[in-house]
């Protein structure tokens, strides 16, 4: 009678390996998933992925570190790209025409209600059309190109002419309003030929025959005052 052979495993051999095996994969897999959360730690300023390994997880975390360095290499700049689209000079002529468009609009308001003539009266009802036309379309340009305008002003000419009455008001807001066009003209006559925008050379040349009609009748008016 042959006496059986105990195994110091309570399986055999090849399992005994094929188990060793699984064991030491298991750990080789450990280690590799560590070094990965380790590397994902220490990107700077990113959050730590515990979404697993795969390449939905690297896609995330790339755009993360994407996102993170948009927002650093942004801060302080400006986040109005329409802020660029015009030059110095274009952007000196647009804030210029809209400051000298609203202070002729409130100070030939001012006429309507004030003047004693029936001409100048009836010329500061025209100033008041033409100029809420053309302040609108500046107002609009200067949307498109990404530039604040100035909505309000302390204006001294309207300070002073609040104070006069009757013929006196008449006199002076003429004249001051023939000084005004004469300045307007030569500002857009340069925008017109010099503007490195050609949507704001347009509007400049669209507006000179306007403003060249309001300087003549104030001159006109201005003369027949003075007889």
């Amino acid at each position: 009678m042959k006496t059986s052979r105990t195994f110091p495993f309570p399986f055999p051999a090849k399992s005994a390996g094929l188990a060793l095996l699984l064991v030491l994969g298991t750990a080789s897999g450990t280690s590799a998933q560590a070094a990965n959360d380790s590397a994902r730690v220490n990107v700077p300023g990113t959050p730590v992925d515990n979404t697993g390994v795969g390449s939905t997880g690297a896609t995330d975390r790339h755009d993360t570190v994407h996102s993170n360095e948009s927002r650093i290499n942004t801060v302080g700049k400006v986040s109005d790209p329409g802020a660029m689209k015009l030059s110095r000079g274009d952007r000196r002529f647009v804030e210029k025409a809209a400051r000298s468009g609203l202070a002729e609009l409130r100070t030939a308001r001012l006429a309507v209600e004030r003047s004693a003539d029936p001409r100048v009266k009836s010329y500061a009802q025209q100033l008041v059309a033409d100029h809420e036309k053309a302040n609108a379309e500046l107002n609009e340009l200067a949307g498109r190109k990404g530039v604040s305008l100035p909505q309000d002003e302390n204006d001294h000419l309207f300070k002073s002419l609040s104070e006069k009455t009757g013929a006196d008001f008449d006199q002076r807001f003429v004249g001051h309003m023939s000084d005004d066009h004469e300045d307007d003209i030569e500002l857009f006559e340069k925008a017109a030929r010099k503007s490195d925008d050609a949507d704001v050379a347009a509007f400049a040349s669209k507006q000179l025959p306007t403003l060249q009609e309001h300087r003549r009748v104030a001159e006109d008016l201005e003369k027949s005052l003075k007889r």
